[in-house]
């Protein structure tokens, strides 16, 4: 067996110190080391929000093709960001990059609000999440990992979510091992830089605040077998490396899968969007959706074993490997004078990821949460309790701020909960008026409609005896129209101008009246008369009147 005990002795004087290593198919503790401690998870946080938002991907709430839009509050987050104004938007795959290598905070938040509504929304989802997957020691309070003394977690639960998120998103890892991306003619580079030395290393993510110190969560595969080390509260970016490495090469010779270190080099870096505020991380992993409440999806708890051999390493037989990554911690240690000091020391190493918090846990705010759907607060509510009940008590050897934080958890959850018995309760009653809004809108539109054919069918019977009596009239008209009357409106020299009377006057004859000229030889010579005739002497006697009225002649023949 390998010996771990300078690991110990070298984080002895650090209270922030935690680690791990978890065989991720078997889930053996193969060691650990303050592991149910709390701690601050910096950017790690955001290995939720991605698990979140793969959720989302899966189950179809959300599209590759669906656009991330950043609030006024996403805009507005501290930095380490990519710099969006709000009303604007990126892609979900640029969201994805940004978070997985940039660690954009302000893409964080707009992947928050996409998929809860607000951040404080999302943070429950997320605790949620965590208590769903066996993280019984962590509470989120945002997407990115920012300060805050409300966010706290444990390597255990850690290593749980780097082994849930590559368990039930396989298609989706690949992400993690992203070396680098380019936004804007920016080019960034994965701050997991152990991947470039450490055969079969593949993500997972890293994480700084000045309160968390220097985090990593890494997987690493080799002959089949994977194992999942997190190491938190890492005096420099260099020794979290080395512990990092140290374990991981410690428990594959553990499970007898032979090493073959990749010789260690220097790994280009660049780091191109600085800012001396940068608050929080400098690495990034968080992804985007559109919104849309998410429903748990019933993921498998993570329990972990402790065998025999779980903190049980021989430390009689050093080996070389042991000597080299001690001699490696040692010079590590060296470049630390402790506490915060060692951020600004390592400033000048690595600007990129030792950003330390230029923001105070009170400065970092939340957007107010809006209503959830009923199931989502359901989801949410028990899972937030529970973090309170399941939360055990703090390792003797931690530092006594968490156990302050631990206390306000329980706080903070029972505001939480009563927050959404209250949400819960307005929900219902908007339902209950909607409910009676609508049945009101039912029986109205059936008022309505039944008045509707009434009046319709009043209509019709009006109609339909209108019709009739017309008809009758017509033909009580038509009777007295018709006759044996002739009309005869002028007598003229030429057949021309007979024909043009009748023309004439013929608007003021029934269409039925027959229409003639006929012509009569008397001494002076021949005349034509213009006549209407089969009239009844009514229709005559009113017709002559109206045509001697228009200066015509007009005179009844027979009637």
């Amino acid at each position: 067996m390998v010996s771990l005990a300078s690991t110990s002795a070298t984080a002895q004087a650090n209270q922030r110190f935690a680690q791990i290593v978890v065989d991720a198919d078997t889930h053996e503790v193969i060691f650990e080391e303050n592991a149910q401690a709390l701690r601050r998870p910096a950017s790690i946080t955001k290995v939720m929000t991605l698990y979140l938002l793969f959720d989302a991907l899966q189950t179809g709430k959300l599209s590759w093709n669906d656009q991330i839009v950043f609030s006024r509050f996403a805009s507005g987050q501290a930095p380490t960001k990519l710099g969006i104004a709000p009303g604007n938007s990126i892609s979900v795959q640029t969201a994805v990059e940004a978070l997985v290598v940039r660690s954009a905070n302000d893409v964080a938040a707009a992947v928050a609000e996409t998929l809860g509504g607000s951040e404080a929304n999302f943070a429950m989802m997320m605790t949620a999440k965590a208590r769903e997957l066996g993280m019984v020691n962590t509470t989120f309070a945002n997407a990115s990992g920012l300060p805050s003394d409300r966010q706290f977690t444990t390597a255990e639960d850690l290593a749980r979510l780097a082994i849930a998120i590559r368990r039930d998103f396989p298609d989706q890892y690949h992400w993690f091992s992203t070396p680098q991306m380019v936004y804007n003619g920016q080019v960034t580079k994965n701050h997991n830089h152990l991947m470039a030395r450490m055969e079969g290393m593949d993500g997972l993510k890293t994480g700084f605040t000045r309160s968390s110190g220097f985090n990593l969560a890494a997987t690493t595969e080799r002959n089949g077998r994977r194992i999942v080390t997190v190491v938190l509260g890492g005096r420099t970016r260099f020794s979290r490396d080395d512990f990092v490495e140290l374990l991981t090469e410690s428990a594959f010779k553990e499970l007898g899968t032979s090493t073959n270190l990749v010789a260690d080099q220097a790994t280009p870096y660049q780091f191109s969007f600085q800012d001396p505020r940068d608050g929080a991380d400098a690495e990034a992993l968080v992804m985007s959706v559109a919104g849309k409440a998410l429903q748990p999806t019933g993921a498998t708890n993570l329990a972990f074993v402790r065998t025999e051999r779980t903190r049980g390493f021989d430390q009689g037989r050093p080996s070389v490997l042991m000597a080299d990554a001690t001699a490696r911690l040692n010079q590590s240690a060296r470049l630390s004078t402790g506490g915060v000091q060692t951020a600004s020391l390592d400033q000048s190493h690595d600007d990129d990821e030792d950003q330390a918090e230029a923001v105070s846990p009170q400065a970092v705010t939340t957007s107010k949460a809006p209503n959830l759907p009923r199931a989502t607060t359901h989801y949410i509510a028990s899972s937030v309790v529970q973090s309170a009940a399941l939360r055990p008590t703090m390792d003797a050897g931690a530092p006594s701020e968490p156990t302050a934080q631990a206390a306000k958890a329980v706080e903070v959850a029972a505001v939480a909960e009563e927050q959404i018995r209250l949400q819960e309760a307005r929900a219902q009653a908007v339902r209950q008026a909607n409910e009676r809004r609508a049945a009101e809108r039912v029986a109205a539109d059936a008022r309505a409609k039944a008045t509707a054919e009434r009046e319709e069918r009043t209509r019709q019977q009006t109609a339909r005896a209108l019709a009739a009596k017309k008809e009758n009239d017509r033909q009580l008209i038509a009777g007295r129209a018709r006759g044996d009357a002739i009309v005869q409106v002028g007598a003229f020299r030429s057949q021309s101008d007979a024909k043009a009377a009748l023309a004439q006057f013929s608007r003021h004859f029934p269409s039925f009246a027959s229409r003639e000229v006929s012509s009569v030889k008397r001494s002076d010579g021949v005349w034509y008369r213009a006549r209407f005739s089969g009239l009844g002497a009514s229709v005559a006697r009113e017709a002559c009147r109206i045509v001697s009225g228009r200066g015509g002649s007009c005179q009844i023949i027979a009637d």
